[in-house]
């Protein structure tokens, strides 16, 4: 009778555990169930926890380390729309998260490559000589992985395809882990813009919004980085929209393969990676609003990671973003295609008063681009009719919004938003 009961819970169990494994891969929800999987804990022994950075973030005299890895380089620029390149925009996203990061006195910032696409002097230097070494590294962790597998750790389930790097690509990855790791690095931070498989480079695509990749649960490393990269993806969705991409629909996204995360336990310490939004987007593909966007998903993300420190300063302002306070002086209509910076900080404004985006719409419908289209148009007629006494009053009567933003619209968000 005692082995009926035994084996009666074993099997219940089984099936507990089993349903919740299914809901979680089914939808693709990486955090259903994630008690459950602690109840095993991760296969391999966690390396760092998140009360212990945070233990080290509040130590007096003591500085946060953080690597910032702007993707690929000159030579393998990695994602294409037109005339703009991937390595280009993440080299330029790094610099300008550098300096937010440098300008902090609790953190120690150092980043694999400059502004100019070039590697910063220090980690071409420790590359190169040490090739053999990282190389064995590489190998050492392949092989622990494999062992891993042998003994019963689950084999890789991404559910998001990921170009494999070439070999010299590869390396410089392990080379970024291996110095992390040996110099005590608490937080490495990999930036990325995306895009997907059959896209004719030329062409824009059909999906949208950023994506935030952290280490699969068995990895050392897991717990941390997630611990970051939680109120890293809830502050990017004020502004931006999370990705469309059916398997990337949580936006923050566990994976055993990405070297830059950790894959094969090859990082000690917490690294995320984070892709931006997909490189034919809008916002990106005008020069003029890329610049100003590069800065402000760079602050974003400066503030989303010292969320995860327990607050921030709000070094651009009172506003929570570079985008404001500004300073309108042209009137801005639909299909405007002149003043694509003004209607940028519009939109942010328009944001900032529950305007924008409209109704029933999201920002993967309605990002914050630098276009004056339909979202726009509502959003500002929305505004008139907020501030309808000031705005549309005319010899006691009250004008229909037009969506226009004229001098008296241009007035009440100058008086609100201006500088």
């Amino acid at each position: 009778m005692r082995k009926i009961e035994i084996a009666f819970i074993t099997f219940v169990a089984f099936l507990f555990f089993s349903f919740f494994a299914y809901i979680g891969y089914e939808y693709n929800l990486p955090y259903v169930g994630s008690a459950l999987r602690y109840v095993a804990g991760p296969f391999f022994a966690e390396r760092i926890t998140p009360e212990q950075i945070l233990a080290s973030y509040k130590t007096e005299n003591n500085k946060i380390k953080i690597l910032i890895v702007p993707g690929h380089n000159n030579d393998s620029f990695g994602a294409q729309f037109k005339g703009t390149k991937e390595a280009e925009m993440n080299a330029e996203l790094g610099q300008e998260l550098f300096e937010f990061f440098q300008k902090d006195d609790k953190f120690e910032t150092y980043a694999t490559r400059l502004k100019n696409g070039d590697y910063s002097q220090w980690f071409h230097d420790y590359f190169e000589s040490n090739k053999e070494e990282v190389a064995k590294f590489r190998e050492d962790s392949r092989r622990q992985m494999r062992q891993a597998i042998e003994q019963g750790m689950p084999a890789n389930g991404n559910q998001v395809y990921h170009n494999s790097a070439q070999d010299d690509d590869s390396l410089k990855l392990y080379a970024v882990n291996k110095w992390a790791n040996e110099n005590n690095v608490e937080v490495v931070f990999h930036i990325h813009f995306n895009d997907y498989p059959g896209r004719k480079w030329n062409q824009p695509g059909e999906y949208s919004g950023f994506s935030i990749y952290v280490p699969e649960y068995q990895l050392p490393n897991h717990r941390a980085s997630s611990e970051l990269a939680k109120p890293l993806k809830n502050q990017l969705e004020k502004y931006f929209a999370k990705s469309d991409l059916p398997a990337e629909s949580s936006a923050l996204i566990e994976d055993q393969e990405l070297i830059a995360v950790g894959s094969n336990a090859s990082r000690d310490g917490v690294s995320v990676l984070a892709e931006y939004g997909y490189i034919y987007e809008s916002q990106f593909a005008n020069r003029e609003t890329r610049e100003v966007m590069l800065k402000e998903l760079a602050y974003q993300t400066y503030v989303g990671i010292k969320n995860f420190f327990g607050g921030n300063d709000l070094t651009a302002g009172n506003y929570e973003t570079t985008l404001l306070p500004h300073t309108w002086n042209n009137p801005l209509k639909k299909g405007a295609m002149s003043e694509s910076k003004d209607i940028l900080y519009l939109q942010m404004a328009l944001h900032k008063e529950g305007l924008y985006p409209p109704e029933n719409k999201t920002f993967n419908n309605c990002p914050i681009s630098g276009i004056f289209g339909n979202c726009t148009f509502e959003a500002v007629k929305k505004f008139q009719e907020k501030y309808a006494d000031e705005i549309l009053a005319e010899n006691g009567k009250t004008e229909k919004a037009s969506g226009f933003a004229g001098p008296k619209t241009l007035a009440k968000l100058n008086e609100i938003y201006g500088e």
